[in-house]
């Protein structure tokens, strides 16, 4: 069968040793004991390679030699395997892309992993591992793609390898989705979220060989989410408030309050920018959508590039609320608010005026962009590239919209339709007159009105 994303190496051939290690490592019987090492086989040279490839490797660490000449096996989700060698990607970019069918944002985020892949036919190579520990079994992933087809009609189109144990071992990770990274020159990356997989990154390998990614591997916290250590030491402290930025080594947790030994601890820890703002400002925010939102022009960009993009490292942070007494919620809420106003500079009120809005209706284009029905692809980051949005309810686009207007959105919420709708490269820089037309000629008017309405007004704190 024919690889689209894997160059066939004509004449490949494979030796029974290398079958034989296949083998072992699918069953699941292969582990570093001397005293079952002897059942391998007699080769003192083969008994290394295995050691070396069963070695959990570290960021920066060199891909060992004996990797690239181990067998792969790949399925393409409808029975039919295909052998190939790690070696035939050599050279490339390489992603490995962990998933189970329990991970539904795995699943479906796999378009967007082919779309990348489509991308850099060339320089890329994507490669989905099901691992052993999942325990998926070939009827449940059938049964899982299934409705996928039946519900989406998608099938999906890059390979992957099922039951594995050796790529797991190789790139130690605790939670998924997880991708591990080999760059260009077999260089162990370490392993990211599945958000950066995106073209700035690849673009910056592809040039330097790095990237700026948030690298995580084990999370501390993956067996208790609440259960998290001080993000500073606290020992001789009586008052930590702070704001922190990202910390790879966290799952998300929201804010709980906990009393131990007289003391009180408050936490968020690696939650969005949109997230932390609501839990600052309830009372202001309550009830109002970002569409609601009115910004200080000195501000704007910042501020609505800091809401959109949460799933982004850089707009992720983290708080931590030490006091040395027995403290209430209502005032460990108060205290986090202070930090949030001072680390951000923002006030936030809520006002009622009247203002300029856009009123949104549909014309007689709207038609052609109801959704097919395939797969949900979500792609609201802005930048230079089309931001896409396929099966995804009109709402949610009206909500992210608001970063490229000037006003506040009032529409139907109610409304319950689905589109497909890409905006082109660059919108954003287009004028404001363009993109209401590019709009127009999609089926969706905005008409600019001036009305009485209650918002948010979010300024620079003097």
């Amino acid at each position: 069968m024919e690889n689209q994303y894997i160059k066939v190496v004509k004449g490949l051939r494979f030796v029974v040793w290398f079958a034989l290690i296949l083998l072992l490592i699918c069953s699941g019987s292969l582990v570093a004991k001397s005293s079952e090492k002897k059942h391998l086989t007699d080769s003192t040279a083969l008994q290394d390679k295995v050691q070396d490839l069963f070695k959990a490797l570290k960021p920066g660490d060199k891909m060992p030699e004996s990797f690239w000449d181990m067998p792969m096996e790949l399925d393409d989700f409808k029975g039919k395997k295909s052998n190939f060698k790690f070696g035939d990607m050599k050279g490339r970019i390489i992603i490995f892309d962990f998933w189970a069918t329990t991970c539904k944002s795995c699943i479906e985020n796999i378009p967007h992993m082919e779309q990348i892949q489509g991308k850099y036919p060339d320089e890329l190579a994507i490669i989905l591992v099901n691992s052993k520990r999942n325990r998926d079994t070939p009827g449940r992933i059938n049964a899982t793609m299934k409705r996928y087809k039946e519900q989406y009609k998608y099938d999906i189109g890059l390979f992957t390898i099922l039951d594995d144990t050796l790529l797991t071992t190789l790139f130690p990770h605790n939670a998924i989705p997880s991708t591990a990274w080999i760059n260009q020159e077999g260089i162990y990356m370490g392993n990211t979220m599945s958000n950066e997989v995106n073209e700035k990154n690849l673009e910056s390998i592809l040039k330097t060989g790095k990237a700026d990614m948030a690298v995580t591997q084990i999370y501390r916290n993956f067996e208790n989410r609440n259960d998290v250590p001080p993000l500073r030491d606290t020992a001789g402290q009586k008052f930590i408030s702070e704001i922190t930025g990202y910390n790879p080594y966290y799952l998300p947790t929201y804010p709980n309050v906990i009393h131990k030994n007289g003391h009180t601890s408050y936490q968020m820890v690696n939650n969005s920018f949109s997230f932390m703002l609501y839990e600052a400002y309830k009372k202001e925010v309550e009830g109002l959508a970002w569409t609601d939102y009115v910004f200080e022009p000195a501000i704007i960009d910042d501020i609505k590039y800091k809401l959109l993009s949460g799933d982004a490292t850089d707009n992720t942070f983290s708080y931590q609320l030490y006091v040395r007494d027995s403290i209430n919620q209502f005032q460990a809420e108060e205290h986090f608010r202070e930090a949030f106003s001072k680390y951000f500079s923002l006030k936030v009120e809520r006002k009622k005026s009247e203002i300029p809005i856009y009123i949104v209706s549909y014309n007689e284009h709207f038609d052609k962009i109801k959704t097919k029905g395939e797969m949900p692809v979500i792609q609201p980051y802005p930048g230079s590239d089309p931001v896409q949005y396929r099966n995804v309810s009109v709402q949610m686009f009206l909500a992210n919209l608001f970063y490229y207007l000037d006003r506040p959105l009032v529409f139907d919420n109610t409304n319950s339709m689905h589109i497909d709708l890409t905006l082109p490269p660059n919108f954003g820089q287009k004028s404001m007159q363009d993109r209401l037309s590019f709009l127009e000629q999609q089926g969706i008017r905005l008409t600019p009105v001036t009305m009485p309405k209650e918002y948010v007004f979010i300024s620079q704190k003097k």
